[in-house]
């Protein structure tokens, strides 16, 4: 079979069977015919045995056995399974071999060479065990061959993972166990999976190959061996990084709590790491080590080629870069990559050939050696052999002569016997008539003894010697031969007849003594003048007690326990108790009320039963204890201590401790009252974190402008700053309100035509739309939204992003969270440059556009119209500080040539081959006023001298929405109680600090806040920016208020869950526009789909800025869009950089998309008022990147003389120019300038 399979099977990932001669002719084949096979060959192995009976979560139950002992027991009719029996790797037998066309093994090429495990399994069990429905570890392949039996195998694709789950929106949730027994009721989505399924049977001598990723159940139709293989190649690669990134993320997010004790990033790194390889068997370092060992172990033809493999392994790693750039296994990563380029080239190829060659024959000379050492040994042996021949000769004659005397004395010992035979048959029968006797006389004294218990009532004597004597007696009468004597029939049915009176006997007692209906019950202690005792021993040594007490619970819980004690606590008139001798009646009355006959009616009912019968007293009191204080007493706790409640509580408590003492010797009522206060702390937190829960399913997104405090820096200035920031705060506190408030997003006047209904399982929608609860008019769910959705305008969609992120917003990657808040930290430090026309001190509450754009809507409604007029002063400094670019002469050329050129910036070296780790701010020094080819030019600027910053309380307006209002609401609730506590002492309860538990119950009111909103909200946020930025005012907005009612932990987790959120839509969006522009292919041949890929980046953009921009302040705005244009142009940069020849007109198609690609998001900072360099700090690089695109050698040398390649490294300057210019003694003398330039 060729590897013509690989486009058939493996790159689709589709399952296939295959009849393979290579199978039949294995050893194993031939020789392992049966399960005793194994047994012989194999049986004190010890192996893991699957109990295919008993479940264990979503496995069976193992035992530890041996092989012997597990197939001794299934032909015992157990049904066992053998699996992972690491057969080969113990013995080192070659029982098979691997088909050449699955020998491209990654897996067990890297765990043989450099660990002591595999993954070569051996699989033996009987017909009917299975595997339940399960994947496949790391993702990865598998083959299995049948060596014995038939399998059945049903088979799932990928994509219906969710429809198998029992709750197909969790990812966490239980998935099908047995496909063959579904509860469709719980796993409500099977049948959609089950349409998608693949059913097959494999024979023997086929093997079926399980692709990446498929779910699947085995069945064994025979006694079934088999032998499997999980494996991996080139072609998973992606599918098991996808897997390693999952689990890491949750081995991360699981010690999330520990974080701050680790030194940084990479010793925090290192930690999960550890605890990654203790979770799942390997971590990165062990994942890109085997990436490094892999080397092709099987034909050109048979595997993908070079260049495809080093792809996928390069493109793991450099997205391994971008996500986990501190780690500190960081640095290996590109080694391996090297080394794993280097393991496919020809040279290597033959030089392993050689090595093995040489092995070979080193290894046949060693054997060739011992061989000559050993012939003397072996001479030997022959020797001792020769003389065993001789002494075998001798033995032979003294058999003959012994055969000799036999049959000379054999007639004289027949005769004997026969006397002998004859006085054994006397003996035999005088000892089978007295054994006879013997036992009919014991029967007869048994039946005897036996009935005179029963006539004298005797129940318990009678019973026992029924159980201990009778029993045994005719037991051994039917195994002996006395049983065949026709005599022992008459016996055996006189014993019966015995045994049925007895049992109607105590039948009739039983019923005599403990009578109860619904109206009287009869207890009576003696009967027949027997106490009841007895009659119960008798019940207990038959076996037949339990079943009639529990008949006797159940009656008197039900018609008296339920009666005087219902479960609801409703008013209504209970019936009266009165005792006559040893009957108890129940007599409906039209006058007493529960209050005056419900305590004493339980103690009279008690007393009687407990006088009678104190054992089931002693069962039945506990129960009436426990329905007075779970049915009467805590439901009846006050909701509010500082109320009549309270007094009516305690006194009920008296009474109720007051009857416990009377009936019982227990405290369970009596340590309630001393207690109940914190019973009354679980009730209140329990009804606060229901109406948190009620908010948190059906937020109302509706929003208005609050204020909080916030420290920032404020700058010096010889303006009145604080008036100026006030009067621009209420401006804009008044667009925003009259822009938000009257608007209602999610209020929708019918149901859209593609609305998904809600599921009505206990809530298995995560939305709280139960169908008990009532839904209103304006549902906050939203089915499918997306991103380019404004937070006014949204619509439904039934169409699902299949390539779904595993953890919707990030919040698991901390890493993200470190990485973007120390690069805002650094673009804060940064001095921007200031080009405007103006110089805008808005306060930080609404920072103001700059006057240099004149747009009626910026997005903000702060119209060009109500800003003042400029100033002669203002224009001259707009004059000098803002050149227009002039396209026809970019470099000013014709300017003198004699200008001071700005000195040139220190080499920046990219490490990382993204540009990610050049967080350092770029410094421009400041130009001379002669300098006029650089003023000519529009990327060039002059630092603005700040005064020193200083810290100042500010009020800041966010818009929030309305729940946040309820969820405060709730706390100060709670904090109303929790002032009552403190100044209270009558509140009895074991921890004499009630205060701080009701302070803890408010912190619980946010916890749920914080970890279920996220989570029951997860797709909405996800797609709507608008919303998950809306959610982080919410968090923050709330943190500050937890802040005010001193709930500092709280304060401090939902402050760090507003930034997460915030660099969750920096990373999805960064993740969109990168996937437009790597969808559109390489730049190495530019076409139209690259100029829409440019343009829909703009595009994104651009609506980006259009759905927050009421949500967030303008600075926020400006922030995020900054961020997210740092890393477009960033990832451009590299990406032609990486390229190894430009046209002339690949390099002008390039420039023209470079400035179309800047001018359209300069467009979208202008329509905030901003520039795009000052949010930018490779916003000149990038510019500059179009011009040398279109440059000639003399003027990118011109230009680096100059200073104005600054941005640029001497590697990156040099990679340009080879890429754009043909190696000529002009390129090179260029490319050594820029290397001498660098060294300084």
């Amino acid at each position: 079979m060729t590897y013509s399979y690989q486009h058939r099977n493996l790159i689709p990932n589709t399952p296939c069977l295959i009849n393979s001669d290579k199978v039949k002719s294995w050893p194993a084949y031939k020789q392992w015919r049966d399960l005793e096979t194994l047994a012989r060959s194999y049986g004190n192995q010890t192996v893991s045995v699957a109990l295919c009976d008993q479940r264990d979560f979503s496995d069976q139950q193992r035992e530890e056995m041996t092989v012997a002992a597990a197939i001794s027991r299934m032909r015992q009719g157990e049904r066992l399974y053998i699996k992972d029996w690491h057969l080969k790797l113990r013995t080192g037998d070659s029982f098979y071999l691997t088909p050449d066309y699955l020998s491209d093994d990654w897996m067990n090429d890297y765990y043989l060479s450099h660990t002591h495990d595999d993954f070569r399994f051996v699989y033996a069990g009987s017909a009917g065990t299975f595997t339940g429905l399960h994947r496949d570890v790391y993702r990865s392949y598998s083959w299995s061959a049948n060596i014995v039996g038939r399998k059945i195998w049903r088979l799932f694709p990928p994509h219906t993972e969710k429809l198998l789950r029992r709750y197909p929106d969790n990812a966490a949730s239980e998935i099908v166990y047995d496909v063959r027994d579904v509860d469709e009721d719980i796993f409500k989505r099977y049948k959609a999976a089950q349409e998608h399924s693949v059913e097959v049977v494999q024979e023997p001598g086929q093997l079926i190959f399980v692709p990446s990723g498929w779910y699947h159940q085995v069945e064994n139709l025979d006694d079934c061996i088999s032998i499997n293989h999980n494996w991996s190649n080139s072609n998973c690669l992606l599918d098991m990084y996808d897997s390693m990134k999952i689990e890491f993320a949750a081995v991360e997010a699981s010690v999330e709590d520990i974080r701050g004790i680790a030194d940084g990033l990479r010793e925090w790194y290192g930690v999960v790491n550890d605890l990654f390889a203790k979770s799942s068997g390997w971590n990165w370092i062990t994942f890109f080590e085997m990436l490094s060992s892999a080397v092709p172990r099987c034909d050109e033809g048979l595997r993908p080629d070079a260049n495809t493999v080093t792809k996928k392994v390069k493109t793991v790693a450099s997205d391994f870069r971008v996500r986990y750039r501190e780690m500190t296994t960081m640095s290996c990563v590109e080694s391996y990559e090297d080394s794993l380029s280097r393991a496919f080239e020809t040279e290597q190829l033959v030089a392993l050939q050689k090595k093995v060659e040489k092995d070979i024959a080193d290894r046949r000379a060693e054997l060739a050696d011992r061989l000559n050492e050993n012939i003397s040994i072996h001479g030997h042996h022959l020797s001792q052999s020769l003389s065993l021949v001789q002494t075998h000769s001798q033995i032979s004659s003294k058999s003959e002569e012994i055969h000799h005397e036999i049959q000379r004395i054999e007639p004289s010992l027949k005769q004997d016997v026969e006397t002998y035979k004859e006085h054994i048959q006397d003996y035999e029968q005088a000892k089978l008539e007295r054994e006879a006797k013997t036992l009919l006389d014991t029967v007869h004294l048994s039946l005897s003894t036996f009935s005179r218990y029963i006539d004298s009532n005797e129940y318990a004597k009678a019973a026992r010697y029924l159980q201990h004597d009778v029993k045994s007696t005719f037991e051994n009468l039917e195994r002996s031969f006395v049983s065949r004597w026709s005599g022992s029939a008459a016996l055996q049915t006189e014993y019966h007849r015995l045994s049925a009176r007895l049992e109607e006997n105590l039948m009739s007692a039983w019923t005599e003594s403990t009578r109860c209906t619904p109206s009287t019950l009869t207890l009576k202690k003696m009967h027949n003048n027997r106490p009841l005792s007895d009659l119960i021993e008798a019940l207990e040594a038959l076996n037949s007690f339990s079943s009639r007490y529990r008949d006797l619970y159940n009656n008197v819980k039900q018609y008296y326990i339920d009666v005087l004690l219902p479960s609801s606590t409703t008013s209504g008139i209970l019936p009266t108790v009165l005792v006559n001798e040893d009957t108890l009646t129940l007599q409906q009355s039209a006058e007493a009320p529960i209050k005056s006959t419900q305590l004493t009616s339980l103690s009279t009912a008690l007393s009687f039963i407990n006088e009678r019968y104190e054992e089931f007293g002693k069962h039945i009191t506990p129960l009436v204890l426990e329905r007075l204080m779970g049915a009467y007493l805590l439901p009846s706790l006050p909701d509010r201590l500082d109320g009549p409640d309270v007094t009516l509580f305690t006194r009920k408590v008296g009474e109720y401790a007051a009857f416990e003492k009377q009936v019982s010797h227990d405290s369970l009522i009596e340590k309630v009252s001393q207690t109940w206060g914190d019973h009354w702390i679980e009730k209140r937190q329990t009804r606060a974190l229901k109406d948190a829960r009620s908010v948190i399913l059906r937020p109302n997104w509706d929003m208005f402008v609050a204020e909080i405090d916030v420290l920032v820096e404020a700058i010096s200035t010889g303006k009145d700053e604080a008036s100026e920031g006030a009067h621009q705060v209420e401006a804009v506190q008044k667009v925003v309100e009259s822009e938000i408030e009257p608007a209602t997003p999610y209020k929708q006047a019918e149901t859209p035509k593609n609305h998904v209904d809600v599921a009505d399982d206990d809530d298995e929608d995560g939305w709280g739309l139960d169908e008990d609860e009532e839904i209103r008019e304006e549902p906050a769910v939203i089915q499918k939204v997306d991103s380019r959705t404004s937070i006014t305008s949204l619509r439904d969609t039934t169409q699902q992003d299949d390539d779904e992120d595993e953890d919707a917003w990030g919040l698991d990657d901390d890493d993200n969270v470190e990485q973007l808040q120390d690069e805002s930290v650094q673009s804060k430090q940064e001095e921007r440059p200031d080009l405007s026309r103006t110089t805008s001190r808005s306060s930080i509450t609404s920072p103001q556009p700059d006057a240099s754009v004149n747009d009626d809507d910026d997005g903000w409604g702060l119209d060009d119209d109500d800003e003042e007029p400029m100033q002669p002063d203002q224009k001259a400094q707009e004059a000098r500080d803002v050149v227009p670019l002039d396209d026809d002469d970019p470099w000013n050329e014709d300017a003198r040539e004699d200008d001071a050129a700005p000195p040139a910036k220190a080499d920046i070296a990219s490490e990382d081959g993204w540009g990610l780790d050049d967080d350092e701010p770029v410094e421009v020094e400041e130009t001379q006023a002669g300098d006029s080819k650089a003023d000519n030019l529009a990327h060039t600027h002059i630092p603005q001298a700040r005064a020193p910053a200083r810290q100042t309380l500010e009020k800041r307006s966010t818009v929030v929405s309305a729940y946040v209002k309820q969820l405060i609401g709730l706390v100060d609730d709670v904090y109303r109680d929790r002032t009552y506590l403190m100044q209270a002492d009558d509140i009895p309860s074991s921890n004499s600090d009630l205060s701080s538990q009701a302070t803890a119950v408010a912190d619980s009111v946010i916890d749920i806040y914080r970890c279920l909103f996220p989570h029951v909200h997860k797709e909405t946020l996800q797609l709507v920016p608008a919303l998950a930025l809306q959610f982080a005012n919410d968090c923050e907005y709330l943190s500050h208020q937890a802040s005010q009612r001193h709930l500092s932990t709280s304060s401090t987790k939902l402050e760090k869950l507003n930034k997460s959120i915030v660099v969750g839509v920096d990373v999805e969006q960064r993740r969109q526009l990168v996937d437009l522009l790597t969808d559109a292919g390489p730049l190495t041949d530019l076409s139209i789909s690259h100029e829409r890929a440019f343009a829909g980046v703009i595009s994104t953009f651009s609506r980006l800025r259009s759905t927050v921009k009421g949500v967030i302040s303008i600075d926020q705005l400006n922030q995020l869009l900054g961020s997210i244009a740092e890393f477009v142009m960033r990832f451009i940069i590299e990406a032609v950089e990486d390229l190894d020849d430009i046209s002339e007109e690949d390099s002008n198609k390039l420039c023209k998309v470079c400035r179309e690609l800047q001018a359209g998001l300069q467009g979208v900072f202008e329509e905030n008022g901003t520039q795009g360099f000052k949010h930018t700090s490779n916003w000149f690089k990038f510019a500059y990147l179009s011009e040398i695109l279109q440059a000639n050698l003399v003027d990118l040398s011109y230009l680096h003389q100059e200073g104005s390649l600054m941005d640029f490294s001497a590697d990156e300057l040099v990679r340009l120019c080879k890429a754009l210019f043909a190696d000529t003694d002009k390129r090179a003398s260029v490319i050594d300038n820029f290397i001498a330039a660098g060294a300084r």
